[in-house]
């Protein structure tokens, strides 16, 4: 195979652009799904691997019949795109999404978009309250979120506050993944694990009422 045929642009999710991707290996398996009954089932699919050519990211695309196709090859199975908050509305997610895609690139720049996060959040919940601190408590103070979780939310309020007027206060990559994880587990007790479990329940009714019917 000539190295031509073996290079071709993809998206890097580090490089956060499309860049020129060499084609390790192909090797054709099979994919497990569920139906919607339950049953585990099996579909032939075709894995190739490709590293950048920039930062040598290893990534995975998958081609079958359950994967959309992002790009000739298929859709990207890894890296996981994680990038995302179900259930939440689209302010939420486009902020959370935007503060992602700068954390590898920019410590500060993640710092002040994680802010914007917690403003995306507090409109959502909080559309009268104009000043984010009282929000936050407001939030506490209704039970939409335990005390510690307000307290970390805080924290992220005030370091992106530092971040955006230059404080002189310096960062690392302890503060990034700190302030990443309570972020994380805010969205996700706001927005993911109600709509998951609203997707459970929704499974449940569905079941019951084939029960019912049968």
């Amino acid at each position: 195979m000539s190295s031509a045929s073996t290079q071709t642009f993809l998206v890097c999710s580090r490089c956060d652009i499309a860049t020129i991707h060499t084609l390790l290996c192909t090797t054709d398996s099979d994919y497990e799904y569920f139906d919607a009954d339950g049953y585990k089932g099996t579909e032939p699919a075709t894995y190739r691997v490709f590293r950048c050519d920039g930062c040598t990211r290893v990534s995975v695309y998958i081609w079958s019949a359950f994967h959309g196709p992002q790009s000739q090859f298929g859709e990207q199975d890894y890296p996981a795109d994680s990038v995302d908050v179900p259930g939440a509305p689209t302010n939420v997610r486009v902020a959370y999404k935007q503060a992602a895609q700068v954390k590898s690139h920019s410590q500060v720049a993640y710092l002040v978009l994680a802010r914007r996060v917690l403003d995306a959040i507090v409109k959502d919940r909080c559309p009268k309250e104009r000043n984010l601190s009282r929000a936050l408590k407001s939030l506490a103070a209704k039970g939409d979120i335990p005390p510690m979780l307000a307290e970390a939310a805080n924290h992220i309020r005030l370091f992106g506050n530092m971040a955006a007027h230059e404080s002189g206060r310096s960062f690392n990559e302890i503060h990034v993944q700190m302030i990443e994880k309570f972020l994380d587990v805010l969205v996700e007790y706001l927005y993911i694990t109600p709509n998951a479990f609203h997707e459970f329940m929704a499974l449940i009714d569905l079941e019951s009422k084939k029960t019912n019917d049968a």
